[in-house]
């Protein structure tokens, strides 16, 4: 039998961004990125290998070859803090809150990804932390009188191999 009480339903309360941080530290200095627009998802995919014989018209096997995790979340707030991490700009190219500079030619930039939302323990409160993440799509920004200017994110997870296995390589929820 069921219990009503671990259906969890509500969006998340908070989604915060911070530096990446090898071997899974948890960054003490997450910024909050505001309200989100439409929640957020996590899509995880695995690609199969199936093994198959002449002699059976079953796959007798099914060994995993890759694995995929994607995130996706609207910022409904349009800072340049915002823009910047929608963008993959480095820290040093937003100028207090008046200025972002955007350089094509950046290195490849990772975040750590913290989503705070309902969860099933003593407290109902769960964290999912996102060791190493990339923003893999933003979609069109939008200045029109009609359209609020939100950042809408496609990030993807790559695996973190440093620090213990214990945290996960990808993620980790966490009930509180």
């Amino acid at each position: 039998m069921g219990t009503a009480a671990k259906v969890l339903v509500g969006g998340p309360t908070s989604f915060k961004i911070a530096a990446y941080l090898p071997s899974k530290a948890v960054s003490l200095t997450y910024t909050d990125v505001g309200f989100t627009d439409g929640g957020v998802s996590f899509d995880p995919k695995t690609e199969h290998h199936l093994v198959t014989v002449d002699q059976h018209l079953g796959n007798l096997a099914a060994i995993p070859k890759a694995r995929d995790l994607e995130i996706k979340v609207k910022f409904a707030e349009g800072t340049l803090t915002n823009l910047q991490y929608a963008l993959m700009q480095a820290t040093a190219n937003l100028s207090g809150t008046s200025s972002l500079f955007i350089n094509a030619s950046d290195p490849e930039l990772y975040y750590q990804l913290q989503v705070v939302g309902k969860g099933d323990g003593a407290t109902g409160v769960r964290t999912m932390t996102v060791w190493r993440a990339f923003v893999k799509e933003m979609g069109a920004l939008l200045f029109k009188k009609d359209a609020a200017q939100e950042h809408d994110l496609t990030w993807g997870v790559c695996e973190e191999t440093t620090g213990s296995t214990s945290s996960g390589t990808f993620m980790r929820f966490f009930d509180a």
